[in-house]
């Protein structure tokens, strides 16, 4: 980062009052009072309007030092100088200095990791911990999804290719969709589910050693239920949750997480992420997965970093992409298992979208409210037309192949527990 000329100009003058105040047998009262005034008139004012009165007050002796550092061909009597013509002298000296060692201004994020990340005080027992004395447990501090709105326009959450506007197919379009074939209000449903500990969606994190000021923390996303039944505590931010065992696969790795994670004064970012997500009042079975996914927040001073510790989040925007071929493909999945189907709804064309394959509404009658709603010629019919709407290119081909999402959250602390064994 360039270092200001005034500053660098002011430095350079102390560095030279210092001298001629150390110098052997400069002892004088007159001396010493000279220097003395030359700090004081260094110091910056609002008020000064002219050369004369930036000029600092240097004795004789003063001014030949300075004027030594800026010799000329041809000069001998750099102490007959005049004062304001040498300070001008040495501000143009300083410009060419500062010209010709700075940088290019460097961005937040290339600055060295102990200066952004200074040592602001890490946590006593940090999950995972040796330390004996420190609270164990299988699982680090947790966070709970308290709340959670799809943004149904295109104000939030993540500009993909840089053209200005935010990629939000899924709620823009296709929850709209929902509301209007299938009179279905998501984010009311997502609402009602969370308060009544139906949906529960939990953030788990590793190696976090400062709730301000961290470069690297490992974060997943985990599934789970609540511990006690008593639903009010887990947004109050005092629940308890066992951790679903489909959270991880089968050698034991967590399925959802992110490839990183950091905090830079209280600002969160992670990135990198593959999630699950599924919405209530939807047809469940739909896989739905974020490839991709981002998660800007805030941090609330305080968390508790150690296991069984907690972390609240809010401010939080989720973003990330749904690819098409996967979200039609388990479509079709979900339609081949209702019994008043039997076979795919959707049929892929050669540019990579998708046509309806029904003719009329299925499953009219069928007990299943999930079979009726995948039978529905219209939902069939619209999510082949909305699948040529794709925003996204998530492999960087040059082609569009996904669909953007963006949704609001706020998390709060959650003891994270596992689950019990089955008896």
């Amino acid at each position: 980062m360039r270092p200001s000329r005034h500053a660098l100009l002011l430095l350079l003058l102390a560095s030279l009052t210092a001298c001629t105040a150390e110098q052997p047998g400069d002892t004088s009262e007159n001396n010493m009072s000279s220097n003395s005034s030359a700090k004081q008139d260094m110091q910056p004012s609002n008020n000064r309007q002219s050369g004369e009165d930036m000029k600092p007050a240097v004795d004789e002796e003063d001014m030949k030092m300075a004027a030594s550092v800026d010799m000329r061909p041809g000069q001998t009597e750099p102490e007959d100088m005049p004062a304001d013509v040498m300070d001008m002298r040495m501000i143009t000296d300083m410009d060419a200095i500062a010209d010709m060692g700075s940088e290019p201004d460097m961005r937040v994020e290339d600055m060295k990791p102990e200066l952004m990340y200074p040592d602001a005080g890490g946590v006593t027992c940090p999950y995972p911990s040796a330390d004996p004395m420190c609270p164990m447990g299988p699982h680090g501090p947790g966070s709970f999804i308290s709340e959670f709105v799809v943004v149904e326009d295109k104000s939030c959450c993540r500009d993909f290719d840089g053209d200005g506007d935010n990629e939000n197919f899924v709620g823009a379009d296709l929850v709209s969709l929902a509301n209007q074939f299938g009179g279905i209000n998501v984010n009311q449903n997502t609402t009602q589910a969370i308060n009544a500990g139906e949906l529960v969606f939990l953030f788990e994190f590793e190696n976090w050693n400062n709730d301000q000021y961290d470069p690297d923390i490992t974060m997943r996303m985990l599934t789970g239920y609540d511990a006690d039944a008593n639903f009010a505590d887990n947004v109050a931010g005092f629940g308890s949750f066992y951790v679903s065992e489909d959270s991880y696969k089968a050698n034991g790795d967590p399925r959802w997480g992110f490839e990183s994670a950091r905090v830079h004064n209280g600002e969160f970012l992670a990135t990198g992420g593959t999630l699950r997500i599924y919405f209530p009042g939807l047809v469940e079975d739909v896989t739905i997965i974020l490839a991709d996914a981002q998660i800007e927040a805030d941090v609330t001073p305080g968390a508790v970093l150690g296991a069984g510790g907690g972390v609240a989040l809010t401010n939080g925007k989720l973003s990330g992409a749904i690819l098409r071929k996967q979200f039609f493909e388990s479509m079709n999945a979900v339609s081949s298992n209702c019994a008043c189907i039997g076979d795919d709804m959707f049929r892929e064309k050669t540019n990579g979208s998708y046509e309806c394959l029904f003719r009329e509404d299925k499953c009219t009658t069928d007990p299943d409210s999930a079979c009726r709603l995948t039978g529905r010629l219209d939902l069939c019919a619209g999510l082949a037309l909305y699948s040529t709407r794709v925003d996204v290119d998530i492999d960087n081909d040059g082609k569009k192949d996904a669909f953007g999402f963006g949704a609001t959250f706020k998390s709060v602390p959650a003891t994270l527990l596992e689950e019990p064994a089955m008896p």
